[in-house]
C-alpha cells in the first residue's frame, strides 16, 4: 500500500522533471573577462602556457604590429575554453604570444572566456559572434569590419592575421 501511494506521488515528479529537462529555453550565461596572468593559471587554460611558449611570431610581423598598434586600439578575444580546435588551442594563444612580443599593454588585450557565441558579454551592442574564437580590433570606440576566425588561421600565421588586422 505505501509502495503504491509513493509510485503515485512520484509520477507527476518525475513528469515535471521531464518537462524541465527537456526545455529548449537557454540559460543566459556571461562571458567571463579574464587576464593572461590569470590564463596562465586557469584550470581551463592548462594548455596555454605551453602552446604560448613553443610558438615564435615572425619579428616583420611583431615590428609591423607594434607600429600599428595605438594608445587607442585594443584587441577584443573570445574564446571558449573547453574547445579542443585548433583555433581556440593554436591560433588564440598564437595571437596572444604576439600581441605581447609586440609591445601590447595587457590592458589593451580584453578576453571574454565563453561556453557558447550566445552568451552575453559588453561588447554585443557592436559585436555579433558566429563562432568562437573570434578576435577583432577596435581603434576609437570603433570596431573594425574585419575579425580573425579559425577558418583563417592555417597553423602557423596568427601573426600575420594580427598584422593584417591592423592595416
Amino acid at each position: 500500500m505505501f509502495t503504491v501511494r509513493l509510485f503515485r506521488l512520484s509520477i507527476p515528479a518525475l513528469v515535471a522533471l521531464f518537462v524541465v529537462a527537456c526545455s529548449t529555453d537557454q540559460v543566459n550565461v556571461d562571458a567571463q573577462r579574464l587576464t593572461i596572468a590569470e590564463l596562465n593559471t586557469s584550470a581551463g587554460y592548462v594548455w596555454f602556457p605551453a602552446e604560448t611558449q613553443v610558438y615564435s611570431p615572425r619579428q616583420e610581423f611583431v615590428t609591423d604590429i607594434a607600429k600599428n598598434f595605438t594608445a587607442e586600439t585594443r584587441a577584443i578575444i573570445f574564446v571558449r575554453p573547453t574547445c579542443s580546435c585548433r583555433g581556440t588551442q593554436k591560433l588564440f594563444p598564437h595571437v596572444i604570444k604576439t600581441l605581447t612580443e609586440a609591445g601590447v599593454r595587457e590592458d589593451q588585450i580584453e578576453i571574454f572566456s565563453m561556453r557558447s557565441n550566445q552568451d552575453k558579454h559588453p561588447h554585443a551592442d557592436r559585436i555579433s559572434l558566429s563562432s568562437l574564437p573570434a578576435v577583432f580590433v577596435e581603434r576609437a570606440g570603433m570596431v573594425s569590419p574585419r575579425m580573425i576566425l579559425d577558418e583563417d588561421f592555417n597553423g602557423v600565421n596568427a601573426d600575420s592575421l594580427v598584422a593584417t588586422l591592423l592595416r
